[in-house]
């Protein structure tokens, strides 16, 4: 793409704002069983990557960016995941 906006850079936005989504709709819903957060956690990041090993195009950005950033958003408020959405939202803006 000459001249323009690399089209991997949309797809990796794309992928840090699904990454922050499922993080948002994963982490208050299931803070009460930790085990189980983890295993959505887990179940998520493995589809990510299988998709991205699935698709060799610049739309695999987009899967990998919202398996790392839902991982690296969540996984450090495991313990205490009350502030998760301000916490989201301010590494995402």
């Amino acid at each position: 793409m000459a001249g323009g906006f690399p089209q991997h850079v949309l797809y990796r936005l794309a992928g840090i704002a699904a990454g922050a989504l499922i993080t948002i709709a994963i982490a208050p819903n299931l803070q009460n069983s930790p085990v189980l957060l983890v295993l959505c956690l887990a179940i998520w990041i493995g589809l990510c990557i299988y998709l991205v090993v699935l698709d060799r195009t610049p739309r695999a950005f987009l899967f990998q960016m919202a398996a790392f950033s839902s991982a690296v958003i969540c996984f450090p408020y495991l313990d205490d995941p009350s502030n998760i959405f301000t916490t989201t939202i301010s590494l995402c803006s």
